[in-house]
């Protein structure tokens, strides 16, 4: 690994809140057992995991299973700093990224047996297609997006920019909108045509993080996390708009309506709720230090991930209408959170994790020292940008 890869690990590892993706490369998967989740909860009859939220826990090694009907929690393990979680359109699977062993775990729901395929460099954001075909991998450590085809369990690399970390897929599966968080290589989004796997460039504000497209793939939300705002893309006409947000953004995620969008803000504790009509912004404070953050399939709930482990270790439940919090405790260090869809027409709405290419980069410049660790005793810290 670069100096340059190796620095945007090391911002990522020890300040959660300042970040938190055509050479083809084939793997298989690997089985690799899960006896002691037997008891956790599974898919229903149909085969899917409806009702179920996926949570990862980055310092415990595991992933909570929230039962949304009775908020009870079940941990599963045989995970490596669990951090992005996606769920196929059908339920059937659950797709988590290990940062530290450079795999996706995939999770059978009607069994809760894992499998796993190698990917790149520290995955650690996961978005998979409404088609349920495909899965994409964003390699912060070598700034590539794995594309996991689900069907054969096979893998190709597409290089992305610097410190790729969130990643989106718009309705039609046209097109893949990935956050290259370096900011020492340009802010940029990169953009995959599915189609043949080129890439394009769009530049956006400071520090890159999160990215969540509209369902009509008219907007793309992408947070800013080194200066507390959203970038709002035209994809018409690919021009820039920005909206002020809170302290640190990183997770983001769009109401299946398309008339809200939903921030992370990591720094200041806060869930910004934008209207997209106005560009107003409502903030809700929830747990310490929210990094991912999913919204139910009805759009009536959000479900926020909060890293810190004074003050956090839980997943915030919102009602969106009402703005009314309810804390559920998970395991140490959740990062990133996804919800089961509950009927068919969830298929055709977009992910966007919580919780996200293009050809050969110039060289790096030296990075400048990282800043001190932040303070993770539940006191507020604020994020420079």
């Amino acid at each position: 690994m670069s100096h340059h890869d190796a620095y945007a690990r090391l911002e990522i590892m020890k300040h959660p809140y300042r970040f938190w993706a055509v050479v083809v490369v084939v793997t298989m998967a690997v089985v690799v057992g899960a006896s002691s989740n037997a008891s956790a909860p599974r898919a229903n009859a149909s085969g899917s995991c409806a009702g179920l939220i996926y949570a990862t826990n980055q310092a415990s090694n595991r992933v909570s299973i929230i039962d949304t009907a009775t908020n009870a929690v079940t941990p599963l393990a045989g995970f490596s700093d669990p951090s992005g979680v996606a769920v196929t359109p059908d339920g059937t699977k659950v797709f988590v990224t290990n940062f530290s062993n450079n795999k996706v775990s995939i999770i059978d729901t009607a069994t809760n047996m894992i499998s796993s395929l190698a990917v790149g460099d520290s995955p650690i954001g996961i978005a998979i297609n409404p088609a349920g075909t495909k899965a994409f991998v964003t390699n912060v450590g070598d700034g590539t997006v794995s594309i996991i085809d689900i069907a054969t369990n096979t893998v190709k690399s597409v290089k992305v920019g610097a410190g790729p970390i969130g990643v989106a897929v718009t309705a039609d599966g046209t097109r893949v909108y990935v956050a290259n968080f370096n900011s020492g290589r340009g802010n940029t989004v990169s953009v995959i045509n599915t189609a043949n796997n080129s890439v394009a460039s769009i530049t956006v504000d400071t520090g890159p993080a999160g990215v969540a497209v509209s369902r009509d793939g008219s907007k793309v939300f992408v947070t800013n996390n080194g200066r507390d705002t959203v970038s709002v893309i035209n994809t018409a006409n690919n021009s820039v708009d920005s909206i002020s947000v809170g302290q640190g953004p990183i997770g983001i995620a769009v109401t299946p309506d398309g008339t809200k969008a939903l921030v992370a803000n990591n720094g200041g504790n806060t869930v910004s709720v934008i209207d997209i009509a106005t560009f107003t912004v409502t903030p809700i404070t929830v747990g310490k230090g929210p990094s991912g953050l999913a919204i139910s399939s009805d759009g009536t709930v959000a479900y926020v991930a909060n890293y810190r482990r004074a003050g956090g270790n839980t997943v915030s439940v919102i009602n969106i209408a009402t703005g009314k919090v309810t804390p559920i405790t998970v395991g140490t260090g959740p990062y990133g959170v996804a919800v089961c869809p509950t009927n068919v027409d969830d298929q055709a709405a977009p992910n966007g994790s919580s919780t996200t290419t293009t050809t050969a980069l110039p060289a790096m410049p030296a990075p400048s020292p990282a800043p001190a660790a932040p303070d993770t005793s539940g006191e507020d810290t604020k994020v420079t940008g």
